[in-house]
């Protein structure tokens, strides 16, 4: 396993945080905002109604937050597990990623009961759960874009995390084409 660069993971983190196109006037990715949600199904923090509905916490946002760590873990990890090492990075990059909503201990929660029911339904079944979750061709995107992040801080995208995110970009509908623009995307990005 190559040696885990911690710059590369923090850039990466930023990147996780940011939205893909800023120029749209949107400064927090999808991920982000689906963290505010998920941390409201946990407990209630004042800070977070401004990335939530006005009614509160919404159920699918933290649904869709949940599948985005899914789909990065599925991606990186496929039949096997992470090394020490490895699940370190993807909690770390999580960590800052998701602009501090999560602590470290409920990302260590989460990551167990995805690994678990990943163990237990087996990769096909779970590629195929993901896609149930994704409303819209901006939701796959960011899906795809946060598992290539989360690749490349782990060692990079390699044949088999490529050929997982092809599977997973069929099971969201999306065409191969914008799996290569999402790598390109997501070099470009880590060289800044």
């Amino acid at each position: 396993m190559p040696v885990l660069d911690s710059t590369l993971i923090a850039k990466v983190a930023r990147k996780l945080s940011q939205a893909p196109d800023s120029r749209r006037g949107q400064h927090a990715s999808i991920l982000v905002a689906a963290a505010g949600a998920y941390c409201l199904s946990g407990q209630l923090d004042e800070h977070l109604d401004e990335l939530t509905r006005p009614t509160g916490y919404d159920p699918s946002a933290a649904r869709l937050f949940e599948a985005l760590i899914e789909s990065a873990l599925v991606v990186a990890r496929g039949e096997r597990a992470l090394e020490p090492a490895e699940r370190t990075a993807f909690q770390n990059a999580l960590l800052l990623g998701c602009s501090g909503y999560l602590s470290e201990p409920r990302v260590k929660e989460l990551l167990r009961d995805l690994e678990e029911q990943l163990a237990a339904d087996g990769l096909d079944h779970r590629i195929q759960a993901l896609g149930e979750v994704v409303r819209g061709p901006e939701q796959a995107r960011e899906m795809l874009r946060v598992s290539a992040l989360l690749a490349e801080a782990l060692g990079g995208v390699r044949h088999g995390e490529r050929a997982l995110l092809a599977r997973l970009a069929e099971r969201l509908g999306v065409c191969q084409s914008t799996v290569d623009e999402i790598l390109v995307e997501t070099r470009r990005a880590l060289q800044e």
